[in-house]
């Protein structure tokens, strides 16, 4: 067993003792949060702080929908931690998940591939992904699942959608060609040969709806598709149906990377083919690159231009907080922030 420590957790384990903390039984949880979480002193701390504040839903969730009717939904939060020798599916200790892939911000796409695993230890309805910079409401993400229906409910990629061109955030769902940007997403740039003024080849069907009707955002392809049938490049029924830019510099819809959630059958697809994913640099881009190949419905928790996401609005005391819309609350850095919010909102 892995022994977690202030610092990190220790890096020897004793590789025969994994056996016996496979479960016979997966237990089973509607929604598992997953907090990715470091192996500092720091992040350490930001941990116990984060076990105390949802501790306030450590009974579930009691949520009435907008119908007025009641709904019990039970939880599970999970750290996940990097660390060199955890095996391929992770190792469960706790409440930690220790996945087998590099430490660093610049490696977060790899941690998301390893959350996949996440599949192989619990049974769940929704698995929701969070950064220990972060506070998640949960009883507003429960109350808007409660609402779906049960249609789309297996096939969910929700959280707050990513459009291109608002004046307050310009650079937000553009491709980033400047290689000195922190955005800059060299892998993708070179995965979709630079931008083509083309979309994909696709059949006539229901691809606005899949792309949210206008979010600008579609994968290239290549020179030689120009000719296929049934959607190449120009045919002008796709300016006419679609209306959008001919230039290819938007990356495909997606949510902000801070909290996400998925449904279990979405998990367990992409972890059967996880080797074979691709793994950009911005992990929130590469999630919605997954997404697009699947039959996924876009669920929109709010707004990015009134979320004020990178604001941690919940460390800041007002009367008006209990009725703030946003799902989640991100940039909480400091610890003394998560600890405001935790005191602010104790079960939103």
């Amino acid at each position: 067993m892995i022994a977690e420590r202030a610092g990190g957790p220790a890096i020897a384990y004793n590789r025969l003792q994994e056996s016996t903390l496979q479960q016979t039984v997966t237990p089973y949880f509607d929604f598992v949060l997953t907090i990715f979480s470091g192996d500092s002193e720091q992040a350490a701390e930001k941990r116990e702080q984060l076990r105390t504040s949802y501790s306030a839903y450590s009974k579930g969730l009691h949520v009435q929908d907008a119908n007025g009717l009641s709904h019990d939904y039970t939880v599970k939060v999970l750290f996940l931690v990097s660390h060199p020798d955890a095996p391929e599916d992770g190792l469960l200790d706790g409440d930690v998940l220790y996945v087998r892939c590099p430490e660093g911000y610049r490696n977060i796409v790899l941690k998301t591939k390893a959350m996949l695993s996440v599949v192989a230890h619990f049974n769940f309805k929704y698995l929701m992904k969070s950064d220990d910079d972060t506070v998640v409401c949960l009883n507003k993400v429960a109350k808007r699942m409660a609402v779906l229906p049960p249609a789309v409910q297996d096939r969910v990629y929700a959280g707050v959608p990513t459009a291109c061109g608002l004046e307050a955030h310009s650079d937000s769902g553009r491709i980033i060609r400047d290689p000195t940007h922190k955005w800059h997403d060299a892998k993708f740039v070179a995965h979709t040969l630079g931008g083509l003024d083309c979309y994909p080849a696709y059949h006539q069907s229901n691809f606005v709806a899949h792309t949210l009707g206008g979010l600008d955002c579609y994968l290239a392809h290549h020179q030689r598709q120009r000719g296929l049938r049934g959607g190449a490049c120009g045919q002008s029924l796709l300016e006419l149906k679609l209306a959008v830019h001919n230039s290819l510099d938007k990356y495909p819809a997606y949510h902000q990377g801070a909290f996400y959630l998925l449904s279990q059958p979405l998990v367990a697809h992409l972890h059967r083919g996880r080797a074979q994913l691709v793994a950009f640099a911005n992990e929130d881009v590469t999630v919605g690159a997954w997404m697009m190949a699947l039959n996924r419905e876009m669920v929109a928790l709010g707004s990015l231009s009134a979320a004020h996401l990178w604001d941690c609005t919940c460390a800041t005391p007002t009367k008006w907080l209990r009725y703030d819309p946003n799902v989640f609350h991100h940039n909480c850095k400091a610890l003394a922030q998560l600890q405001a919010c935790a005191a602010n909102l104790p079960a939103c």
